[in-house]
């Protein structure tokens, strides 16, 4: 963070000296300094924020021989900036000024009011606007034996807790799976492990690691005296990671309670699959997501994304979803009109959080009636379902029709941003209001009535009122008249050829029109926090209801999917079968034209035919076929309904894949290294309830290297672990594999030869091929055509046989072992 650089011999204004000393208190943020209409930033803080914003980096007494670095941002649109800012990795102090500069003697007292860090990010959504992504903030306390892990998305009010094995490799996975942005540690943890790779690293002081200070902490948060309703007295590292984040949030947002976080929630590793990194990106997670989005409120994309993001282990879970699914697709007039509903309503959970920051503006509450009204409207239709999510959603439904009801009465159509410069509240809301209005509105025919009711009163019919900033409104006589002036004027000034006057009335008129512009605006920002205050109070409610919101939106999003994309539902066991008919890979139909997919058919079982070698060139549709069926697995298990014709699936604990070939450099890994680290990884963690899918093993070294390892690497997955595998290889020298084990079955990609040439026919068939028809593709890349031919030639020299005279493979044999155990020769 930049530090301030003062030179000793600087001298400073009084101003500048109280930003010092509020800086000094915020060494590790850019500090905004309201001033006027700005946010100031002064020395390192305006040089590296006039960078990363690209803004004019000016100066300060630039007649000084020290000139102060300064640049600013207007305070009414200064959130795209400070967005720009968390998002590079700074935090950021909001410094405002806590009095009427007008009333203020000697320099404005300011305060910091929040700080914004990449963890709180979720606070910056101003405009009530339909945003989908989640901004976790996470504290980790690691002990000995077990580690505490705390998430905080303030935005969504999601606040879960839980604890690990202390492994560093389990830390990591989850931290990758659940993508903090800001994670939290003690002063003493030395952070071995690199976690700021993932994250923005902020430090606390190692008190606020106390387990008495954590139970303190929440309690006074849920209003409690003990934690035990939210079963988490059994991971007490846990509770401690979740106090730190609390601590955290309560000092950077100065708030001492949070409604709508309602909750703090347990979450257990086992009650989910577990999707790695690898999987993630092998199986397109994201544009899978893209792909079955079809919600309308950005509560219900974040839905959508923590089911697919953490599919269901349970089966009874899945299938109330997969029930949910059935009847909103037998229902779809139902189904698109409360979709067409839900088109109205914004984002609840953000607005209940800037509600509970106490900085929702009036867009923010006009935003949330106009959600409320839609609600109403989808309340009488979702009764019309019998699927017990959907009466769960429609027994707690709560309808805030009188809050909805006083916001449209109260809030103007489309309010302006700030608060206190009026023009929030509608007409006819409040009596002394719409007077003041009428006054404001009034005030010229006003003083016009009053001149000439004064005029035919006194008889002087040169009577003038005007209007002056040193004397307000006064009566303007020529001194012909004086004689004429009657006994309630009163004398203000003397002019050679005039008197000018007052008058009690106009005294008050003048009281009234100069205040009504002020009283407007303080009346309209009363009114407006009331209405606040009484949103204020229903924010659990309308927390609770944004939840349901968000669910209903993810079932008729999983709906619409199926409706429009020639699904089926999936059969869910707890058997170890998975069996595929007609199954197509959704991101890759949808890139191709009209009824040219091909589908594909598939069966396995932990029991018989649970490893499948499948072997076919490239560009026929391996990698495809392996990853369409981890995608159709991860779908079902989320609750989806699935492109196939059938499927049977046996519940999947993990999708492990390892495809492709990617090196990384920066940790001086090569691609084989990658792969080989990928490829332990899940020999070590993977079960019999497993899926994996290898495309390709030992391909980043020699033939003989890289098959012997692929050979050895299929039998441990078959013998040992026993997981279903797919693994689509080049080595079609594994195909051999199935003479040995009855568990291992050859599939390949199909092709057909026609005069030499070869067609891809992208359709799954039993059996093993033993060519890879490599140089087939390299001619279709366009290799000139004399290497083409010599590489024929070449190949032909190396082919060879690979049985013993026995039938059995040749590579596959073992060696006898000596004695003590050492292997001896063939």
């Amino acid at each position: 963070m930049p530090k301030v650089s003062l030179d000793s011999s600087q001298t400073t204004t009084p101003m500048l000296q109280q930003y010092l000393e509020i800086k000094e208190k915020y060494k590790d943020t850019i500090l905004f300094y309201r001033i006027g209409d700005f946010y100031e930033m002064f020395y390192e803080d305006a040089v590296v924020a006039s960078k990363v914003l690209d803004i004019v980096l000016t100066s300060r007494n630039k007649n000084d021989s020290n000139p102060v670095p300064l640049c600013g941002v207007p305070h009414h649109s200064m959130q795209p900036y400070l967005e720009k800012l968390v998002e590079k990795g700074f935090k950021v102090a909001i410094c405002d000024q806590v009095e009427d500069p007008e009333t203020a003697k000697g320099v404005v007292r300011r305060e910091v009011t929040r700080v914004v860090t990449p963890g709180l990010m979720g606070v910056l959504e101003s405009d009530a606007g339909k945003v989908g992504e989640t901004h976790y903030l996470c504290a980790i306390h690691r002990d000995k034996k077990r580690w505490g892990l705390a998430l905080l998305d303030i935005a969504t009010g999601d606040f879960r807790v839980t604890d690990l094995v202390a492994d560093p490799k389990v830390l990591l996975e989850e931290l990758i799976t659940l993508r903090p942005r800001e994670i939290i540690l003690s002063e003493l943890d030395l952070d071995g492990l690199k976690l700021s790779m993932f994250a923005c690293v902020t430090r606390l002081p190692n008190w606020v690691w106390e387990e008495s200070y954590a139970r303190k902490i929440l309690q006074e948060q849920f209003g409690v005296t003990t934690l035990s309703g939210f079963q988490c007295e059994d991971i007490p590292e846990g509770l401690i990671a979740a106090g730190a984040v609390f601590h955290y949030v309560r000092e950077t947002q100065k708030v001492e309670r949070l409604k709508h976080i309602t909750a703090l929630k347990k979450f257990e590793r086992g009650d989910h699959m577990i999707l790695g990194p690898e999987s993630r990106d092998n199986l397109s997670l994201q544009d899978l997501i893209e792909q079955v989005n079809f919600t309308r409120t950005s509560m219900g994309r974040r839905r959508l994304q923590s089911w697919f993001e953490a599919p269901l282990l349970k089966k009874d879970k899945i299938e109330a979803r997969l029930n949910t699914v059935e009847e909103l697709l037998n229902h779809q007039d139902l189904s698109s009109q409360i979709q067409k509903e839900l088109d109205s309503v914004y984002d609840l959970e953000r607005i209940n959080s800037r509600l509970s920051l106490g900085t929702a503006n009036a867009r923010d509450l006009k935003a949330l009636g106009a959600s409320l009204q839609s609600l109403n409207c989808v309340e009488t239709l979702i009764s019309e379902f019998q699927s017990a999510e959907i009466q769960k959603i429609s027994s707690a439904w709560d309808s805030f029709s009188e809050l909805a009801q006083d916001i449209e009465k109260h809030i103007v159509e489309e309010p302006p941003f700030v608060l206190k410069d009026g023009g929030l509240i509608c007409d006819g809301v409040h009596s002394e209001l719409d007077t003041l209005r009428k006054l404001r509105q009034d005030a010229k025919s006003a003083i016009a009535a009053i001149e000439d009711r004064e005029r035919k009163r006194t008889g002087i019919h040169s009577l003038k009122i005007h209007f002056n900033r040193v004397f307000g409104y006064y009566l303007e006589v020529s001194t012909t008249h004086l004689s004429k002036v009657p006994i309630d004027f009163i004398r203000k000034q003397t002019l050679a050829n005039a008197e000018r006057y007052i008058t009690p009335e106009l005294k008050e008129f003048e009281d009234k029109v100069l205040g009504a512009e002020g009283r407007i605006k303080i009346l309209e920002y009363e009114i407006f926090c009331g209405l606040r205050d009484r949103a204020l109070q229903q924010v659990p409610e309308l927390q609770a209801q944004a939840s349901r919101v968000a669910t209903l939106d993810a079932f008729l999003s999983f709906a619409q999917y199926a409706r429009e994309n020639k699904t089926i539902r999936p059969q869910i066991e707890e058997s170890g079968v998975l069996e595929v008919r007609s199954g197509r890979h959704p991101l890759v139909e949808k890139n191709l034209p009209s009824e040219s997919y091909v589908p594909n058919d598939l069966t396995m079982h932990v029991d018989e035919d649970r490893l499948l070698i499948i072997t076919g060139p490239n560009m026929a549709g391996k990698s495809t076929v392996i990853r369409q069926v981890g995608v159709l697995v991860l779908m079902a298990q989320a609750g989806s309904f699935v492109p196939a014709a059938s499927l049977r699936l046996g519940l999947v604990d993990r999708i492990f894949t390892r495809v492709g070939a990617a090196d990384r450099l920066a940790r001086g890994e090569s691609t084989f290294m990658v792969e080989m680290c990928e490829t332990a990884a899940i020999l070590h963690h993977a079960t019999e309830r497993s899926l994996v899918l290898l495309d390709e093993i030992g391909r980043g070294t020699s033939t003989f290297d890289g098959l012997s390892i692929a050979w050895a690497v299929a039998e441990h997955l078959h013998d040992k672990i026993k997981a279903r595998t797919l693994f689509a290889t080049h080595y079609h020298e594994l195909i051999d594999l199935a003479l040995t084990r009855p568990g291992i079955k050859n599939y390949n990609v199909q092709i057909q030869e026609e005069k030499g040439e070869i067609i891809f026919l992208y359709r799954l068939v039993p059996g093993g091929m033993s060519h890879s028809y490599g140089i087939h593709v390299a001619k279709l890349a366009g290799l000139p055509p004399e290497v083409v031919e010599r590489s024929k030639e070449v190949l032909k020299n190396l082919e060879q046989g690979e049985l013993e005279s026995e039938g059995m493979p040749r590579i596959g044999k073992k060696r006898p072992k000596k004695e003590g155990g050492q292997f001896g020769l063939f």
